[in-house]
């Protein structure tokens, strides 16, 4: 089987999981996606185990961004160990909304050998999405015991909780609660 291949029958199990009711409420809360299936995660997650862990997939699939799912599984069929910097940060930056955001850094992000940077690369950004996604994987990595809590980390986040968006706010707010 080839990558095409593999495209193809994967799609049509993600068609197979759609679910209208749960896609209809993901447009009108303003899904950025052309195409949205709906599908749950636990079912693309399910999906995802019946691939071989594959890179060049996994980039055929995260370069549709017309495609709710297919960026998601996206991040679930890339091997965190051929994940090099250069990839996280272009896929970082290719990031369109909160969903797919949580998505990278729960599934992929928080695996990679250069996470601890990464996040705080993201932080540093002017786009609230890119501070998102970065204080975002800093919560998975404190999560996961990856990152210690430190009086560095708490200062930081209780400074910058002053100024941030209302989207930033409640990641902020997690992280001071694992610090």
């Amino acid at each position: 089987m080839g990558i095409d291949n593999d495209n193809k029958n994967l799609r049509q199990r993600l068609f197979a999981f759609r679910n209208g009711p749960v896609a209809e409420q993901l447009r009108k809360s303003g899904d950025p996606h052309d195409i949205i299936f709906g599908c749950l995660l636990p079912d693309m997650a399910q999906i995802a185990k019946d691939f071989y862990p594959n890179p060049e997939l996994a980039q055929v699939l995260w370069n549709d961004k017309r495609h709710r799912e297919c960026r998601l599984i996206a991040t679930m069929l890339y091997p965190p160990e051929l994940m090099d910097d250069a990839i996280a940060m272009q896929w970082c930056r290719d990031v369109e909304n909160q969903e797919v955001a949580d998505i990278l850094c729960l599934k992929l992000l928080r695996h990679i050998s250069c996470a601890h940077q990464l996040w705080r690369e993201l932080v540093q950004e002017d786009n609230d999405l890119q501070q998102y996604l970065g204080y975002r994987l800093l919560l998975n990595l404190l999560q996961n015991h990856k990152v210690q809590p430190t009086q560095e980390i708490y200062d930081t986040i209780s400074s910058r909780m002053k100024n941030a968006s209302a989207k930033l706010k409640p990641v902020l707010n997690q992280i001071l609660e694992e610090v």
